[in-house]
């Protein structure tokens, strides 16, 4: 749990260092599921730290050991058959390549071969997470995978990206998260925020909706960060030709 608390703080590090606490006790104990688990959220925390990482090496560095962890959850959930833990691995995987191919030049040779993992491991997770009626979880990582079109350029696909954020957005709605709402509409915000720069008809007001709708959620929930954030992002807008 304070590992937890540290990977929504954003401090990275620590929540690695406290999974992997975590993880040596459950190895103590023999509860193969919960080490799966662990081994799982450290990878998780290597990729967002190598997100936040200015250093290219080491990032690569940390994604590369991240890739091993997500391979000790994804050996162990296999071995034991926990398809739950199977399909938050596919889908991590599949996040963790889209992270590489933030980082790889647009002539690396390994390329091809990323974008085919990432799209090969994410559609293996969201179908697992199918199987199992997973609902809401499916649509969380849904949302990511939209982020990634969005924001990786070796993977940018606008359209893929808001049918995916939409997606998310519908279930959403019909499961009232509304935090998770307000966060699917901020992304559809940005993805219409980049239709402006294609000089798309009506984009910029598509994008001051989307922003719009997802500040009043976030001023409902008192997340004040985020009204923050928000508040700067519709000052951007107002700011585009």
């Amino acid at each position: 749990m304070l590992a937890d608390c540290y990977q929504e703080l954003g401090d990275y590090t620590k929540a690695i260092d406290n999974y992997q606490q975590s993880l040596n006790l459950h190895q103590q104990l023999g509860q193969n599921e919960n080490i799966a688990n662990r081994y799982r959220k450290i990878g998780n925390s290597q990729r967002l730290l190598a997100r936040n990482t200015p250093d290219t090496t080491e990032a690569l560095h940390l994604l590369s050991q991240g890739e091993q962890s997500i391979g000790q959850a994804i050996e162990i959930s296999k071995a034991n058959d926990y398809k739950a833990n199977q399909a938050n691995n596919y889908t991590a995987l599949g996040l963790l390549s889209s992270e590489r191919l933030r980082r790889l030049p647009s002539n690396h040779p390994t390329l091809p071969e990323q974008i085919e993992q990432f799209e090969t491991n994410y559609a293996m997770g969201l179908r697992l997470l199918s199987e199992l009626g997973k609902i809401v979880n499916r649509a969380e990582k849904i949302l990511d995978i939209s982020r990634a079109y969005l924001e990786v350029n070796a993977l940018e696909n606008l359209d893929r990206a808001e049918a995916l954020a939409l997606e998310s957005l519908q279930v959403f709605l019909d499961y009232n998260r509304r935090k998770l709402e307000a966060s699917a509409r901020q992304l559809l915000g940005k993805i219409y925020l980049r239709r402006v720069e294609c000089n798309q008809p009506n984009a910029k007001a598509r994008a001051y909706q989307f922003f719009t709708e997802s500040l009043e959620l976030y001023r409902s929930l008192d997340i004040k960060e985020k009204v923050i954030e928000l508040e700067q992002q519709l000052i951007g807008v107002g700011s585009r030709e």
